[in-house]
């Protein structure tokens, strides 16, 4: 099994490393649930195979946003969401737009008096000129240069989702930990972008951690305009409208799947479609001092891809 950044707290936090951190009750609460993730910590659910006969206890997870493991599904879910938010805009109806909010701009500048005229265009001056242009340049088709990206918009959300949930460090960049460090995997941009390997000891690398932990209640990802949460599904509606679009489905209003048409788990040891939901299991978590923690098993990455979301 590949190490995980769980294990690494969880290694960190169980020993004398705990007592040697100076972190801020945020950072405490951060690093708790990434430890607890996918483990009997936070409890989980419990299948049983019809065909081998054997047990398989499927914890959950966290869902903190510093998460390596589970912002990889926060990431699909977000992309899926935005994706029913995307608009066909015509070159045509985008150069209508352009051409109307330039002359209102226009004709308000020269309401205000902050338009010069000089040389030939003296004459543009007086209202009856000034009015006599803007119809003409009303009647005259406006061509607006927008050049499509190379894949598409499905392709530019997906490279986005890259980053928006992208985390301090992946479980991927981790290649050993043991009582004193931890070794993982970076690149050095200075030399050639070249990947190297760094060793730090724990109680630093929880640190260096903790200094990408977000403060609470920050908003990573703020959306503005036609994609304001408030009143976000009407004025999409009005834009498909207005574009003459076939009106998408938006995500959350999805038909829910049938249950019994869903088909069974498969057991991560037969490998057959037999695995049985027996009961959900309470968490195991016991009250954690600020600086202790009481480590729990992890649950095996075969098993955890089941989870039932």
């Amino acid at each position: 099994m590949s190490l995980t950044l769980g294990q690494v707290l969880r290694q960190a936090m169980d020993g004398p490393t705990a007592d040697a951190l100076h972190l801020s009750p945020h950072q405490w609460k951060t690093i708790r649930a990434l430890a607890a993730c996918r483990t009997s910590a936070l409890g989980g659910q419990l299948f049983h195979c019809g065909n081998c006969g054997r047990d398989h206890f499927v914890a959950h997870s966290c869902r903190n946003r510093h998460c390596p493991q589970c912002q990889v599904g926060l990431a699909l879910e977000w992309l899926e969401k935005q994706e029913a938010t995307l608009l066909p805009i015509p070159i045509k109806a985008l150069s209508l737009v352009f051409r109307g909010k330039f002359l209102h701009g226009l004709k308000e500048r020269y309401g205000a008096g902050e338009l010069e005229f000089h040389g030939a265009l003296t004459g543009l001056a007086t209202p009856t000129q000034f009015a006599g242009l803007l119809g003409l340049a009303t009647k005259s088709k406006w061509v607006v240069y927008a050049k499509k990206p190379f894949a598409g918009p499905k392709q530019v959300l997906t490279y986005l989702s890259r980053y928006t949930h992208r985390v301090a460090i992946s479980n991927r960049r981790l290649i050993s930990s043991d009582a004193q460090s931890v070794v993982f995997d970076f690149k050095d941009y200075a030399d050639g972008s070249r990947h190297k390997t760094i060793t730090l000891d724990r109680s630093e690398f929880v640190r260096r951690f903790c200094l990408h932990i977000l403060p609470k209640r920050f908003v990573k990802i703020r959306h503005y305009g036609l994609l304001g949460n408030r009143n976000r599904q009407e004025r999409l509606k009005q834009a498909r409208q207005f574009l003459a679009t076939v009106e998408k489905t938006d995500a959350k209003e999805k038909p829910k799947k049938n249950d019994s048409k869903i088909e069974p788990l498969r057991c991560p040891f037969c490998q057959k479609p037999t695995l049985i939901f027996v009961r959900e299991m309470a968490s195991e978590r016991t009250p954690i001092r600020q600086n202790h923690w009481t480590p729990h098993e992890e649950i095996p990455a075969e098993i955890s891809r089941h989870r039932s979301s």
